[in-house]
């Protein structure tokens, strides 16, 4: 993907900060989850770029990586970003915008921002599932080959198939092939990675992708792949191992 600032564990990146960050009262109902996002003058920033189709990308995972939402806010005049978000279990989860501000100059900076916030209720952490080479999600099958290694550019591979069979009608979604969410254990830096194919119009992808990863982090990291095939998103978790 293109190159961006920020790996989530802060909430201020070149004075840029995101603030007034709410989440959803209760878990397992929906409610909002809303924010802004200041520009380093202290006013609220309102000018923003469109990347991947949208002006904002939020991600939202739970401290034991178990739970995950890619959901995209609306900003109203004032600044505020909102969206409807239901987070099922009780607990610590991080929030995760990504976005593309324009400063007073012109100037476009891709960004990436994180915080905390909390759902009220007893909190129980899961085992993270060991790393793996292959996940499956609604029928599909997905395979990740390659060693990612941190601090460099890693190639990796995903091959999609269903049945026993290549899947050759993945479908455009958010302007690419396949979205990678991932999450290294215990601090949550984050990275946000996309295929090499470059999805066009209507056209089809798969079975292959590439992939140029980058991990700033050692570790264990959990990887949210998400792509649309029969006009369904569809979202296949794996565990994988930076060396």
């Amino acid at each position: 993907m293109a190159h961006y600032t920020g790996n989530g564990l802060t909430e201020v990146v070149h004075g840029y900060r995101l603030g007034e960050v709410s989440g959803p009262p209760t878990a397992g109902k929906t409610g909002r989850l809303s924010f802004r996002v200041y520009a380093p003058s202290g006013r609220a920033q309102t000018e923003f770029e469109i990347e991947q189709t949208k002006k904002m990308h939020v991600y939202v995972v739970r401290k034991d990586l178990t739970d995950f939402d890619h959901v995209h806010p609306e900003m109203a005049a004032d600044g505020t970003w909102s969206t409807p978000l239901t987070l099922e279990r009780p607990g610590p989860y991080r929030v995760v915008a990504e976005f593309l501000a324009k400063d007073d100059q012109g100037v476009t900076h891709h960004l990436v921002l994180g915080t905390d916030i909390e759902v009220p209720g007893a909190y129980q952490a899961a085992t993270l599932p060991p790393p793996t080479s292959s996940t499956a999600v609604d029928g599909y099958e997905v395979s990740v080959d390659g060693q990612p290694v941190a601090g460099r550019i890693s190639p990796l591979t995903l091959r999609f198939s269903r049945d026993g069979r290549p899947v050759t009608d993945l479908q455009p979604f958010l302007g690419a092939y396949a979205h990678l969410t991932g999450f290294h254990e215990g601090d949550l830096a984050v990275t946000h990675l996309h295929p090499e194919q470059q999805a066009a119009g209507d056209k089809p992808g798969g079975p292959k992708l590439d992939v140029a990863a980058q991990f700033l982090f050692p570790g264990r990291y959990r990887i949210y792949i998400q792509f649309q095939a029969g006009q369904t998103v569809h979202t296949a978790p794996i565990t994988l191992q930076v060396r």
